[in-house]
């Protein structure tokens, strides 16, 4: 290792040839030497052994440039993106340079073109340079067009930010930019998922804050598709090609079902077309060709089904049946038939029949076939029909032409067929609108509606209700509300006599009856004088007996389940403590009286009091003309074993208080409160037990009355019972803070 001055100086000949052997050593080492030569000049070579760098005198001789280190290995100077560290000769811009540690950067034209670090970044500078990836046939099977900033498999002008073509040059719509996949195809086209045998394809639909809200996925182990918003599915397709919505399992074999309590289509169109449901019926195998229907071929047919417990069935049909032979244009005769299924039948029966002549008919099962009947007028446009049993009837309706007279009537005509011939037909009475005068405009069109009925054959009129309201029976011109024939409505006594005023209304065979009976409840006996009694026929498991349910007596008092106003009878009474008193009460027989109610008008005076065994237990009283108290009694003399609350504050901590809505609550209000099982501080605030239910024991003994076995029994909570707890716990709290405070002094003055 050796450098020189590179100059040789005067002296003896061995001088100078030592000196030369030193120059030449210098050149052999490439000026090798841990420190930089002292003479310099440009373009000469430093072989640095400090730093292990192979180095040569720029062209200014103001500085080194380093080559390649000593061992080997070549290393460039970082350079710039204008001036890279390794360039071509004649494009200096063009090369890769190095703009930090661990990074390589390439350029071209002096803007770089990649970007290779901990990320590789193609067109760092984001300028509008293009980048293309060849295939082995396809020019642009991958192309980013940098100036629209959008990316083109097989495609050169991508018409959004990623669009996938099928065929190069395409010509493609406006395209939404909100929509940043493109597919597209001068053919057809599509996407393909490929999944497993047994697994699922998903498409997921999105946001930040839920990825897979929305998804439409594609079961392959069953071969269904299935439509999710959400997070929940709405619609699915199965292997057999059935539509069910808001159900994952089909029930039953039709293409299209829907699990949902109310459905409705729209017609949003501004003009006169409503919504059609459209049922249509061809003869041929294929949709869209017109093969001809034939006489009783089932155009369509609606079906309302339920459940019996173990299988769905048809409860009810409305359907659409040829009736006729369909000819050329629009001739299709067709009966529009309603079935329903009476209760035991097992099967639907036809009930009723549109024809296609436009008449109605209302029918029992095979009773259809009597219109066929030559006696039956086929004209009439509603028949009714009963083939059998003890009730037989028939519905006429006849419209009579009005005219400029009063008395023309509008008719409801019953016939009835002679029970000794089939060909026998009489009319049996009638319902009729009777015009009162005429129906001409500016004429006071008033009417009477008009019952007849027949005797021995010939119709007479035996009701009539007319326009101000006024019934007449056996009056066809009733003066009052209602007027019976030339006499009275009277309700009479079995027992005949003037001196017995009692009497009654009795219901069907019940024995049902509301009764004026003489002297009910009388201060004092008249023949006038009377109350009203409510009775029932109840039947006890054994017998029948007979209940007065209600009474009102002749002074004013209500007895419930009482006969008499005696102190001792069962059940309770409503009745004012004395004549001309605002005050009332409410009496048990077995109780006494139970609750007085409406006291004086005073501040402090009761509303209502509450009584056991003739003792106040509470009430409500009025504080002048603002506000009310709700009283419970708690006087010491109705009290005994009194000790101090203590431990309160042990017995508070195991309250636990919640935050809840009541479920009966649509409004989803939160409130403060307790769960009833849990209060086990104060047991005597609460009512009833976790999950009670009614038992048949309950109902049997007639503790549970309008009530099913399994029916929940609530616990309830009397929230002031947590009083005295809660103060009580003040208090010790009290009593510790004012320790801590005495002690906290205590310090402080210290």
């Amino acid at each position: 290792m050796a450098t020189h001055d590179y100059v040789i100086d005067n002296s003896t000949g061995a001088n100078v040839r030592s000196d030369i052997n030193n120059v030449l050593q210098a050149i052999l080492t490439n000026n090798s030497s841990s420190s930089a030569p002292s003479t310099t000049a440009a373009y000469m070579w430093w072989a640095d052994t400090t730093t292990g760098i192979l180095k040569i005198r720029n062209s200014a001789n103001d500085g080194w440039v380093e080559l390649l280190q000593l061992d080997g290995t070549l290393t460039l100077e970082n350079g710039t993106e204008s001036a890279p560290a390794l360039a071509f000769r004649d494009d200096l811009n063009t090369g890769i340079y190095s703009n930090a540690n661990d990074q390589l950067q390439i350029t071209t034209g002096g803007v770089t073109r990649a970007e290779f670090s901990t990320t590789t970044i193609f067109n760092d500078s984001g300028a509008d340079v293009d980048f293309r990836i060849e295939g082995d046939s396809v020019a642009n099977l991958f192309f980013l067009n940098a100036g629209t900033d959008r990316i083109g498999i097989n495609e050169d002008a991508p018409s959004a930010l990623f669009h996938v073509a099928g065929t190069d040059g395409q010509t493609v719509g406006s395209i939404s930019s909100s929509f940043p996949l493109l597919v597209s195809k001068n053919g057809n086209c599509g996407i393909a998922i490929i999944g497993a045998s047994n697994s699922k394809s998903i498409i997921a639909l999105g946001d930040p804050d839920d990825a897979d809200v929305g998804e439409i996925e594609y079961n392959h182990a069953d071969n269904t598709l299935v439509f999710s918003t959400g997070a929940t599915e709405v619609f699915r397709a199965d292997a057999s090609q059935r539509f069910m919505v808001n159900m994952s399992t089909s029930v039953t074999g039709g293409k299209f079902q829907v699990n949902n309590t109310f459905n409705t289509f729209f017609a949003a169109s501004n003009d006169a077309q409503g919504c059609v449901l459209q049922l249509e019926k061809t003869r041929s195998t294929s949709p869209g060709s017109y093969t001809i229907v034939q006489d009783g071929d089932v155009l369509g047919d609606l079906q309302f089904k339920g459940s019996n417990g173990s299988a769905s069935v048809i409860g009810a049909r409305i359907f659409a049946k040829v009736n006729g032979t369909p000819g050329s244009g629009n001739d299709l005769p067709t009966d529009l038939i309603f079935r329903i299924m009476p209760d035991g039948s097992g099967s639907t029966q036809e009930a009723m029949r549109i024809r296609s002549d436009r008449t109605v008919e209302i029918a029992t099962e095979g009773a259809i076939a009597g219109f066929s009947s030559s006696h039956i007028n086929s004209g009439a446009p509603l028949k009714i029909y009963k083939s059998s049993g003890s009730t037989h009837a028939g519905l006429q309706l006849i419209w009579d032409h009005f005219n400029t007279n009063a008395g023309i009537k509008q008719k409801i005509q019953f016939t009835i067929g002679d029970d000794a011939s089939s060909d026998g037909f009489n009319n049996a009475g009638y319902i009729a609108i009777e015009k009162a005068d005429s129906w001409q405009s500016g004429a006071g069109r008033s009417s009477a509606m008009v019952f007849a009925t027949t005797s021995a054959a010939t119709e007479s009129e035996a009701m009539r209700i007319r326009s101000d309201g006024n019934v007449g029976i056996d009056n066809s011109n009733p003066p009052q509300k209602l007027t019976i024939g030339d006499g009275d409505l009277k309700f009479f006594h079995p027992d005949a006599g003037t001196a017995h005023r009692t009497t009654f209304i009795e219901f069907g065979n019940s024995s049902n009856r509301i009764t004026s009976e003489s002297n009910f409840g009388s201060e004092g006996s008249s023949g006038y004088s009377a109350g009203y009694k409510f009775t029932t026929k109840n039947f006890n498991g054994s017998a029948f007996e007979e209940i007065m349910a209600l009474g009102i007596q002749a002074r004013g008092h209500t007895l419930f389940g009482q006969s008499s106003a005696d102190t001792a009878a069962t059940g309770a009474r409503i009745a004012a403590i004395s004549q001309n008193q605002a005050a009332s009460y409410i009496y048990r027989g077995d109780a006494g009286i139970v609750m007085i109610f409406g006291g004086g008008g005073g501040s402090g005076q009761f509303l209502l009091e509450f009584r056991h065994g003739g003792t106040g237990i509470g009430s409500v009283t009025k504080n002048g003309t603002s506000n009310v108290s709700f009283n419970t009694s708690s006087d010491y003399r109705l009290k005994e074993n009194i000790v101090d609350l203590t431990g309160a504050i042990t017995r508070i901590k195991t309250l636990k208080p919640k935050r809840f809505n009541w479920i009966s609550d649509e409004t989803n209000t939160l409130q403060d409160g307790f769960l009833a099982h849990e209060v086990t501080a104060v047991p005597e605030a609460i009512t009833g037990k976790k999950d009670a239910v009614v038992t048949q024991e309950m109902l049997d003994s007639k503790e549970a009355e309008e009530h099913s076995v399994g029916d929940p029994i609530y616990q309830q909570i009397d929230q002031s019972k947590l009083v005295p707890l809660l103060t009580a716990a003040v208090q010790e709290a009290i009593a510790k803070i004012e320790v801590l405070e005495t002690k906290v002094a205590a310090l402080e003055a210290a």
